[in-house]
């Protein structure tokens, strides 16, 4: 099959399996990873690999696109209305869960890149699963608020961690480095994200407030994404903080986010069934039980690391109670971000691409199955879930 109806193979499928995930109130993205790893070369052989590799631009749009709705849901004026240690809580529990995921990797399987990879994805929260699970609990409360701004800080957090360890990663897989360039590299790509993506981002917002239709205003912010990105690989910045940085300074300019990211949502669904298929497609079922031990430890780390963080961070801010008892279990759902990263890994450290996927696939089935019940639990036992079982 040729491979533009491979991707429409993928995409077709894809969209079907979402619709039926949902019913079950499942995460759409499980849908994509499964139905993609059916059709990849170890089951069906539909996909092949050839189709695999040409799809790395649509790896990159697409996370790229990801990067932008997380900024565009990052609005610091509504953080601040949930909560004073909703940041607290966030940069806490980040930090305790990438040093906890870290040393457990490390001492599992003996490879520092793969634990320093493993410990920066880790601390990444998926919105969709945690929406899921609040929806199907019909849960409100302070629990529930705080959790939805902490979900919402997650996100940019990872992508920032991430950005900061790549450069020790490269040292710890053995590439070489002047040792200035550890922290030169990181500020270079940070410092200059954040500038493009500000400048961009000020002018996405004064072009959207002047278009004259809502098609015009998709047309642009498509084109901005792709402009971030591309002056991101021409200046050597992260493309997915320059996208991040674009969409929060948009969200604080332009009044009418939500429309746009309806419109967005609406255009990057086939986009998310194939890059989440590809990267199901491109799973190894061999590694599954090459790296078990590592997967069990990693998801016990990355549970202790958020209770432990959470905990710390809700004392800091002197959160009440019930937020230092049952927000954590709500933070464990890792689909999205977490798994977009794979992509990431896959360009930089190709030779940890199968290790990693295999541990972030497996860790992401446990949480599904026990960590959606955990959550559902803590927010009854919070008092804030308003459905049963």
């Amino acid at each position: 099959m040729q491979y533009a109806g491979q991707v429409g193979l993928i995409i077709v499928t894809g969209l079907l399996g979402g619709r039926l995930f949902r019913r079950m109130n499942l995460p759409e993205v499980t849908a994509y990873l499964v139905l993609g790893f059916i059709l990849g070369p170890h089951v069906l052989g539909l996909v092949d690999g050839s189709a695999l590799v040409k799809m790395h631009f649509i790896e990159e749009m697409a996370l790229a696109f990801i990067a932008l709705t997380i900024g565009l849901e990052l609005n610091l004026h509504g953080l601040r209305k949930r909560g004073s240690g909703v940041g607290m809580i966030a940069l806490y529990q980040s930090v305790a869960t990438i040093a906890l995921v870290t040393v457990v990797v490390a001492g599992l399987s003996g490879s520092l890149p793969m634990a320093l990879l493993l410990g920066a994805m880790a601390t990444a929260t998926s919105p969709g699963e945690v929406l899921l699970i609040i929806r199907g609990a019909g849960a409100a409360g302070p629990v529930t608020r705080t959790c939805l701004g902490v979900v919402a800080l997650d996100d940019a957090l990872g992508i920032l961690f991430f950005s900061l360890l790549i450069p020790f990663i490269v040292i710890a897989a053995g590439g070489n480095m002047v040792p200035t360039n550890v922290l030169l590299i990181p500020l270079r790509e940070i410092g200059g994200a954040l500038v493009i993506g500000v400048i961009l981002g000020l002018c996405l917002a004064r072009v959207l407030q002047s278009a004259p239709s809502h098609g015009f205003g998709l047309a642009a912010s498509l084109t901005f994404v792709f402009l971030a990105t591309g002056l991101s690989q021409l200046w050597y910045t992260s493309p997915l903080l320059t996208c991040l940085t674009l969409g929060v300074t948009v969200v604080h300019q332009y009044p009418y986010v939500n429309e746009l990211l309806h419109d967005l949502d609406e255009i990057m669904a086939p986009l998310h069934v194939v890059f989440f298929g590809g990267i199901g497609a491109a799973f190894s079922p061999a590694s599954l039980t090459l790296f078990a031990p590592v997967t069990v430890g990693y998801t016990i780390a990355r549970a202790m690391g958020k209770a432990a963080g959470v905990r710390m961070g809700a004392v800091h801010s002197e959160a009440p109670d019930p937020i230092r008892r049952y927000l954590w279990p709500t933070l464990l759902p890792q689909t999205g971000i977490s798994l977009g990263l794979i992509a990431v890994v896959g360009t930089h450290f190709p030779q940890l691409r199968d290790a990693v996927g295999a541990v972030m696939f497996a860790s992401s089935a446990i949480y599904i199955l026990v960590g959606f019940p955990l959550a559902h639990r803590a927010l009854q036992n919070a008092h804030e879930a308003s459905r049963p079982d």
